[in-house]
């Protein structure tokens, strides 16, 4: 019976931990300013155009669609820790990469006022003008 109680608390205090969490998760949300590039998405589209090089061993291949990318961009607004996350070909992917190697700084995301680094994902398209 002390064994069935237990486990009941156990059960009761996991899920309010587990409800407590969502909350704060959805509180936090307000207040929250994404990470931005200087000038805006806009000017992001044209940086990415201005700098990007569609490799002769894709276009022989055929291949289109986009690079799938995650990044940190910190309090400082310096993008750090870059990933493909859905790689499309090797040398895309690559120039993917070099590409935002390229990138100046951006405007942090902000919280309350205060900057902070936060997680950014970041599609580069390689498609052929048609």
């Amino acid at each position: 019976m002390k064994r069935s109680f237990l486990y009941f608390v156990l059960l009761i205090a996991s899920y309010t931990l587990l409800f407590n969490a969502c909350n704060t998760q959805k509180m936090e949300t307000k207040g929250f300013e994404k990470a931005s590039f200087p000038g805006g998405e806009d000017k992001l589209y044209d940086f990415i155009a201005d700098k990007k090089k569609y490799h002769q061993d894709a276009v022989n291949a055929g291949v289109e669609g986009s690079v799938k990318l995650q990044f940190l961009v910190n309090t400082s607004g310096v993008i750090k820790n870059i990933k493909v996350l859905q790689p499309l070909y090797p040398s895309l992917d690559k120039e993917a990469l070099r590409i935002m190697h390229l990138m100046p700084k951006w405007i942090p995301a902000q919280y309350k006022g205060r900057a902070v680094k936060s997680k950014v994902k970041l599609d580069i398209d390689f498609y052929f003008l048609k």
